[in-house]
């Protein structure tokens, strides 16, 4: 209860006048009391309440005791019992009263020994806290199952732990106990050609065991897990096949395995293809796999793919998808270096009778060696190489060097030594009685509607460059070997065999256009004589005849003194000639010099005579 009492204000100071007056004073003093007596009054009410109802609920409690007591009595006359609790079971021995049976539940009966729940026995079975075990009463047992920590079972014989459950697994055996995760375990025991193994049996008969060692049909090493079955051995999953190991150690995944003739093999068969994953950590790496559209051996990430013979790296292809042959570093689309000394690449024809082979030896030459297979063997094939300390590069027939292109461009044909030559023919002449370092026949097509030409030479001068003359054609003097000869020598020939122009046919062609004395179409600078067979025609194209000299313009024969004149037995009968100082003009006399007469003279082979 709250009492609500009043506060009497008493000032700020004595004699202030702020405070209550002595009359509001004592009004406020006389309600307080009035109020504290009324509580008074309220409280003692409520005690003797208090006292009243109590008085009642003792009076029910022995009404209620006297009633139990007589229904226990009754309990007892007619074979019932409390629950009961495991300090004190509803049926207990006088001697050991922790000791007996009590209800835990409803519908539920336990044992208790010595204060523990030992047994309990309800409508889903018989539970057992502690050993189950069978054998005389008076010995250790032979026989039982007892939990033998809190979470684990074992089961006994001949006081020896057999069989253990746990969280782990189920472990079978001599002193089987527990280990790294496992489901099931079969311990066999040390003893000699001992085993652990599970039999398979149908109509009595058995059909395969799953164990090892000498368990396993008399076969296996220490430790080797082994599986013997009389026929196929087979697993399936979801009524499928899924894995299948014949008699003779075929395999086949998600079928039955395939026989080859003398051949192990391992057979994959899916919905969408056969396919073999390879991990590490977790980390798929690579795959294998292949299906009606393709075949796929495939590496993932940057990693290559290297294939190994013999202890060693043989081809390589690279996470950049670049290939290497005899190297795992390839800088090119396919690189190839040799190995132990063989060509490092060979194209061969069906059946391997020619073939193409690719090669760098020792002297780093790349070579590329062509033709029939007896050839290449025999060290004698055609062949391409290229040299790379000097550059240059060969074409060789039956192992012999034909032709060279050196590291500046020039050409040699038969013949190394290029120096000064942009092209040098040095081949042998054999097989002909005409025979050519070059030949020339183009075949001439429709479309050439000007001049057909075998041969042309138009050097091109580089910028700066002065030289002392431009020859577009030499012949030199041949070499002539021990006992060798040459009957004739032509710096120039044309072939009789030339004649079938519609208009004219001409053995040489010069149109060079007069400048001064510079330009000659035709300029013989040697001291031999000029043999021509046919006539000359000068400054027409009219045929002078056989051994006659037709002129359209004057002759001029060469101009001397009398004493410059060659010999007159030298020059030949007929030869003319012109001087400028005769000392007489008499016809058909000797000349003679020593005057200023400008005449010509004919030979006899003896002298010079005065012409007309």
């Amino acid at each position: 209860m709250t009492l609500t009492l009043q506060t009497i204000n008493v000032g700020g100071q004595a004699n202030d006048g702020s405070g209550d007056s002595p009359r509001a004073a004592g009004q406020k003093i006389n309600a307080n009391f009035g109020e504290v007596a009324a509580a008074i009054d309220t409280q003692n009410a409520g005690i003797e309440q208090k006292f009243a109802q109590q008085d009642h609920a003792i009076g029910a409690f022995l009404d209620a005791a006297g009633d139990q007591v007589d229904e226990m009595l009754e309990d007892l006359a007619t074979g019932q019992f409390p629950a009961g609790t495991l300090a004190g079971p509803s049926i207990a021995f006088s001697v050991d009263p922790d000791t007996g049976f009590y209800r835990p539940a409803a519908d539920t009966v336990a044992a208790v020994v010595g204060g523990a729940e030992a047994l309990r026995w309800n409508a889903t079975g018989l539970t057992v806290q502690g050993h189950v075990s069978l054998g005389a009463i008076s010995a250790a047992p032979s026989i039982g199952m007892h939990r033998s920590a809190i979470t684990e079972i074992a089961w006994t014989l001949s006081s020896t732990a057999r069989m253990r459950l746990n969280g782990q697994g189920l472990f079978l055996g001599l002193g089987g106990t527990s280990g790294a995760a496992q489901f099931l375990a079969i311990d066999g025991g040390s003893a000699a050609n001992g085993g652990a193994y599970i039999r398979f049996n149908k109509n009595g008969a058995t059909s395969g065991y799953f164990g090892h060692d000498s368990a396993i049909n008399g076969s296996g090493t220490s430790n080797d897990i082994l599986a013997y079955c009389s026929a196929a051995f087979k697993i399936y999953t979801l009524n499928a096949l899924r894995l299948t190991v014949d008699t003779q150690g075929n395999v086949g995944i998600g079928r039955a395995a395939d026989v080859v003739a003398n051949y192990r093999v391992l057979d994959m068969d899916g919905p969408s293809g056969g396919y073999i994953g390879l991990r590490q950590a977790g980390t798929t790496h690579g795959v294998i796999y292949a299906n009606s559209g393709q075949m796929i051996l495939q590496a993932n990430g940057a990693i290559p793919i290297a294939l190994f013979t013999n202890g060693a790296e043989r081809l390589t292809v690279t996470g950049a998808g670049l290939v290497g042959i005899g190297t795992n570093n390839p800088a090119r689309a396919l690189e190839v270096q040799t190995v132990g000394g063989a060509p490092a690449a060979r194209f061969a024809s069906p059946g391997g009778t020619s073939r193409v082979e690719m090669s760098a030896n020792a002297a780093s030459q790349v070579d590329i060696a062509m033709g029939a297979t007896a050839n290449i063997a025999a060290a004698a094939p055609g062949m391409v190489r290229y040299d790379n300390p000097t550059g240059y590069m060969a074409f060789l027939t039956a192992a012999t060097e034909r032709m060279r292109i050196d590291a500046a461009g020039r050409v040699g044909i038969g013949i190394t030594a290029l120096a000064g030559y942009n092209l040098r023919i040095g081949s042998l002449l054999t097989g002909s009685t005409q025979g050519a370092s070059v030949y020339s026949a183009p075949v001439v097509q429709a479309d050439v509607t000007g001049n057909a030409q075998g041969f042309v030479s138009a050097p091109i001068l580089a910028a700066g460059v002065a030289t002392n003359g431009v020859l577009h054609f030499r012949a030199e003097g041949s070499t002539l070997g021990a006992g060798a000869a040459i009957q004739y020598q032509y710096g120039f020939s044309v072939s009789s065999g030339m004649a079938n122009a519609t208009i004219s046919n001409r053995g040489f062609y010069s149109d060079l256009a007069a400048s001064g004395t510079l330009n000659w179409n035709l300029f013989m600078a040697g001291d031999a004589p000029n043999f021509l067979q046919g006539g000359l025609s000068v400054g027409t194209n009219a045929n002078a005849g056989t051994g006659n000299i037709r002129a359209t313009g004057t002759i001029r024969p060469g101009s001397f003194t009398v004493a410059t004149l060659p010999s007159a037995s030298a020059a030949g009968s007929g030869a003319q000639a012109y001087v400028t100082d005769a000392s007489a003009t008499t016809y058909r006399a000797i000349v003679a010099g020593g005057g200023s007469n400008r005449i010509t003279v004919v030979s006899d082979a003896t002298n010079w005579l005065i012409g007309a």
